[in-house]
Formats: C-alpha cells, sequence, structure tokens
C-alpha cells in the first residue's frame, strides 16, 4: 500500500525510533516493563478478536466476502495487547504502534485496501476492551491517545487511495509521513518549554518552527511546490493544539467550563471550515497530524479534534465510494432524515453508556463494540448510500458536541470524552469494510430483508441478555461503585 523512498522511510525511523529511545530512557520504562499484564488481558482480548470477526461474518451470509480483513484484525487487536500487557505508557505504546502501522503498509500489496480500514477497527475496538473490559488494578493509563498517530497514517492512506488517482496518491502518502515526522519532531523539542509559558510566545514560537519544519520537508525533500501552502495549515494547526490544551488544562485545574468547551468546540469547526474548503481531504488529515504535539489533560480537546477530522475524511472517502449522487448527500428524502437522527440518537447513548457508571466495564465494552459493529453493517443492507452516509455523517457531528460542549457539564464527569469522539469511527471502518452490503440490500427482495431483520432483531436479544444476566444470581447486576481515577501519568506533565 505504501511505496515510500528511501530516504523518506529513513527520516521518518530516525525520528521516530529516536524518539521512542529516548522516552525508554528518560522515563526509566525498563523498571516498568513486566509479564503480570498479560493474563487479566487474555480473555478480553480474545473475546474481543473473536466477536469483531464473527459479526462481520455475518455478512458473509449476505454474500460479502469479509474473510481478507480478519488477519489485519487479529493483528490490530494483538500488538496492542503486547504492549498494554507490558506496562508501557500511552506514549510508547503510540511510537510503537504508528511505527507498526508503517512496517505493515510498506509490506501489504495494493491489491488489499480493505486491510487499512481493519487494523483501524482493531486499534479503536481494542482501546475500548482495555478501557472498560480490564479491572481497575491491571488497566493501562487511560488513554485514547496511544492509537491517534497510527489512525493518522493508516487512515490518511486509506482515504487517498479511495479518492486519488496513482500520482497524487504516492506524493499524498509522502505528505502525510513528513506532516507526522514533523509532529514527531515538534513533541520531542517541545518538553522544557511549554511548562511556563503565560504569554503565549513560546508556543507560538514553537508552532512557527513546526510549520517551517513542515514546508522544508514538503520543498526540498518532497520537490511539491504545489503543496507548500500546506505547511500553513501545519502551524496553524500547531498552535491551534497548543491552544485546545490551554483550555483543557485550565479545566482539570478548576471546575468545567461551559464557556471553555464553547471556545473549543468554535476553534475547530472555524478549522474544519477553513481546511476543508481551501485544502479538502488532504488538508484534513495534515490537520489531525498536528494534534499528535498534545499532552492530553483531562479531557483532551486536542485528541478528540483528531479523531473528528479523521472520521470526517473517512466519511468523504465513503461518500465518494458508494454515494452515486455527486452533489453528496440529499438530506430531503425520508430516509436520509431519518439516518440523521438515528445518527444524534446514537451519539447521546453511547454518550450515556461510556459516562454511566451504573453499568460494568465489560458490559460497557460489549455494548458498545456491538453497536459499532452492527449499526454500520445494517445501514448498509437495509438502507440506501445516501441514507447511510447521513447516520454516519451525523454521528460524527453529535459525537463532538457531545464531548466537548455537553458532557462538562453537570450530566456527567467530564473524563474520557475521547472515548466518545472514537466510536464514530469504528462505525465508519466497520461501514467500509462491509460497504459491498449496499449492492446486496439493493438488489435484495421484502423477504430477504425480513429475514435479515429478524436475525439481527435476534442476535441483539442475545447480546442485551448476555449483557445482563449473571447465572445464579437471579438477573442483573451491574456495579454501582464508580471507578477511582487514574494515577497521574508522565504524559500529564511532558
Amino acid at each position: 500500500m505504501a511505496t515510500l523512498s528511501n530516504e523518506f522511510s529513513i527520516l521518518f525511523f530516525l525520528v521516530a525510533v529516536g524518539f521512542f529511545a529516548w522516552r525508554f530512557v528518560r522515563d526509566k520504562s525498563m523498571a516498568e516493563i513486566n509479564s503480570k499484564g498479560f493474563t487479566p488481558r487474555i480473555k478480553p482480548v480474545a473475546i474481543g478478536i473473536a466477536h469483531t470477526i464473527a459479526m462481520l461474518f455475518l455478512a458473509s451470509f449476505l454474500g460479502v466476502d469479509t474473510s481478507s480483513s480478519r488477519m489485519f484484525i487479529a493483528g490490530g487487536f494483538i500488538l496492542p495487547f503486547i504492549l498494554t500487557s507490558l506496562g508501557m505508557n500511552s506514549w510508547l505504546r503510540a511510537l510503537i504502534l504508528l511505527i507498526g502501522s508503517v512496517i505493515a503498509t510498506m509490506a501489504i500489496p495494493n491489491s488489499q485496501p480493505i486491510a487499512l480500514p481493519a487494523m483501524a477497527l482493531a486499534l479503536v475496538l481494542s482501546s475500548f476492551i482495555e478501557t472498560f473490559a480490564i479491572s481497575d488494578e491491571h488497566r493501562a493509563d487511560r488513554s485514547f491517545v496511544d492509537i491517534l498517530p497510527a489512525l493518522i497514517w493508516l487512515i490518511g492512506l486509506f482515504v487517498m487511495n479511495k479518492v486519488d488517482n496513482a500520482t497524487w496518491y504516492l506524493t499524498h502518502q509522502k505528505l502525510f509521513l513528513v506532516s507526522i515526522t514533523s509532529a514527531l519532531v515538534l513533541r520531542w523539542l517541545q518538553g522544557p518549554f511549554i511548562k511556563q509559558d503565560n504569554l503565549y510566545v513560546k508556543r507560538l514560537t514553537l508552532a512557527a518552527t513546526g510549520g517551517l519544519l513542515l514546508l522544508i520537508l514538503v520543498t526540498k525533500m518532497m520537490v511539491a511546490l504545489d503543496m507548500s501552502k500546506l505547511a500553513i495549515v501545519g502551524g496553524a494547526g500547531f498552535m491551534m493544539t497548543y491552544l485546545l490544551d490551554s483550555l483543557d488544562k485550565k479545566n482539570s485545574l478548576n471546575a468545567p467550563s461551559s464557556l471553555k468547551s464553547f471556545k473549543a468546540l468554535l476553534f475547530i469547526g472555524i478549522f474544519t471550515l477553513v481546511v476543508s474548503r481551501l485544502f479538502g481531504t488532504a488538508g484534513l488529515i495534515v490537520l489531525a497530524s498536528t494534534t499528535i504535539i498534545s499532552v492530553g489533560y483531562k479531557h483532551k480537546y486536542a485528541a478528540i479534534a483528531g479523531f473528528f477530522w479523521l472520521a470526517k475524511a473517512m466519511l468523504e472517502a465513503f461518500v465518494f465510494t458508494y454515494n452515486s449522487n455527486m452533489t453528496g448527500i440529499n438530506l430531503m428524502h425520508v430516509y436520509v432524515s431519518a439516518g440523521l437522527y438515528a445518527g444524534f440518537l446514537m451519539a447521546v447513548t453511547i454518550a450515556y453508556l461510556v459516562k454511566n457508571t451504573a453499568t460494568s466495564g465489560w458490559v460497557k465494552a460489549l455494548l458498545i463494540s456491538s453497536a459499532g459493529l452492527m449499526a454500520p453493517m445494517a445501514c448498509n443492507y437495509f438502507l440506501h448510500a445516501e441514507a447511510a452516509s447521513s447516520f454516519m455523517l451525523a454521528s460524527v457531528v453529535a459525537s463532538l458536541m457531545v464531548s466537548i460542549f455537553l458532557v462538562p457539564n453537570s450530566l456527567w464527569e467530564s473524563e474520557g470524552n475521547e472515548l466518545i469522539m472514537a466510536f464514530p469511527l469504528a462505525v465508519i471502518t466497520c461501514a467500509q469494510i462491509t460497504g459491498d452490503l449496499i449492492e446486496k440490500g439493493n438488489a435484495c427482495d421484502a423477504n430477504q430483508r425480513l429475514t435479515t431483520l429478524a436475525v439481527l432483531a435476534a442476535i441483539s436479544a442475545v447480546i442485551v441478555f448476555v449483557s445482563t444476566w449473571r447465572p445464579g444470581q437471579g438477573g442483573p447486576k451491574v456495579d454501582a461503585t464508580p471507578a477511582p481515577p487514574p494515577p497521574p501519568t508522565s504524559e500529564s506533565i511532558v
């Protein structure tokens, strides 16, 4: 999938491996590595792999072959499982997952583009399992930031593979790699400078440095002068990430503020509109790569923004591939409007489920994973492409608004907002893997639809029953004791 010349791959691996070695020594991670985390994770991860593959296997009964994605889904589960079991912190995990993703894409042939959303889906679902299905004493530091750099690379490649011709696809590969490399360099250098910067002079200098580095790599290394303007996106994105972290830090130290959440939402909306209008989908991927420099405080505004831009880019690829309406999504269609309603309802439901402390962790992991797999498959089969796209668009926008604006208020505790924003990524990646269901659904008759609907209803009933039933205890039982907040990690400091 990825065709990278030697100078680009050497530059990336030197920066990524060097940064990993520096953080590994600085954080004294060798003393923290042990094998005690494998035992409590083997069962949940094995169930997660089996559950995901079994859900996708349902598509084979409708004539859609998803067998080529199974190996990549298993790999997307196993590598995070090994890293978290060894006790590595979130940033070390992020670097290894990124390096592994780049190596994997260099080995995957062009005939298997489905591998990219399959690995991305597995990374998201494995993070849900780590967050909810693992007991508190064995759980890794609660963060979705560790999968963000790898998702930027995987989704960036897949989106451009769908919307680009061969020449532009090779150019955008290099662009995304140098964007990620620039972010890694800036993340490496920023530590001593951002601790005391009340006037934002240091942050502004760092953002300009990151944009200049990206400009040099684009013009001198890529020799792509027509893409030099994207360095402005990089520099502005770095500065916006610092601003989001600043709002995030203030919210973490004080009571959650609706005004600060509104500012964060406004920044993200403005950048999304401007970059999408001027630079297209490639600009969104570059913008998402700038969030790698985020330190990540309690609310993780920058990580939420990164997931949002990736989800939006993935959705554009889905619309480009399956939507025959060249003008986009026509909201006046009845099914399309219904898809909007369902998408908003899904986002609110997932937010409530994530934040509900009366629901046990493994139940959350089961229900969220099942919803992330069954909802897109059902939309693809029972609705046409526009309605399915409408559902996903609504879930992306609603998840952003809920995770940033509504959650910090008194409704729920504000920690873990990035879990809500990551859910639409699972939905859209699964929709891409099972996209052929759209054609099958359009060609089926009423009897086939009713039969499929009955099967999905039966599976949903079984999932709900399993999530509430306890043998020998006379009914449902949930843990009403909220989990204690995780101890601070080095990622909260540097």
